[in-house]
């Protein structure tokens, strides 16, 4: 209850409440900035593991709730290089079933999710992997910095655009 205040508290101060009607104003920049400010700070804290393989051919059967964020959260990209992996708990078994190394380059990233699920409530259970919000798909592509991943950040933006412009 605490941080709930304090957060409307900073979002008031910063002018993105309505004191009345205490809906959100400028939401595309409070997004942006909320993505901007992923990249160097939540993001890296949820970051649990970091590993090397194939992020064409994953097994993540038995894992528990996975959810696949950037490029390989993104059915348009055939051939991606990179998988970003959240997880609420991580099991060393997903890496012995997909020969994951720690060696090499990573492109296998883990991290710990931090959100609940919207569909929590109901009977039955999501399919997973499914993917992650789209807000942390599109901070994840940006954080790269990559110009392919920075072109399907825009196009995962032009796609939820009702998060940026409600």
């Amino acid at each position: 209850m605490g941080q709930a205040q304090s957060t409307l508290k900073l979002l008031d101060e910063q002018g993105f409440l309505d004191r009345y009607s205490r809906t959100l104003l400028r939401t595309e920049r409070l997004a942006e900035q909320w993505v901007d400010a992923f990249a160097t700070g939540l993001g890296p804290k949820t970051l649990a593991h970091t590993f090397h393989g194939d992020p064409l051919r994953m097994d993540l059967a038995d894992c528990g709730p996975v959810y696949v964020s950037g490029e390989k959260a993104t059915p348009w990209i055939k051939q991606p290089e990179t998988a970003t992996l959240y997880m609420a708990e991580f099991s060393p078994k997903v890496v012995f079933n997909n020969r994951w190394r720690t060696d090499g380059v990573a492109n296998i990233m883990i991290h710990t999710s931090f959100w609940t699920a919207q569909d929590h409530d109901t009977q039955q259970p999501p399919h997973f992997p499914a993917p992650a919000p789209p807000l942390l798909v599109y901070a994840d592509l940006k954080s790269t910095g990559e110009t392919r991943q920075l072109e399907a950040a825009q196009r995962v933006k032009d796609d939820h655009a009702h998060i940026w412009h409600p």
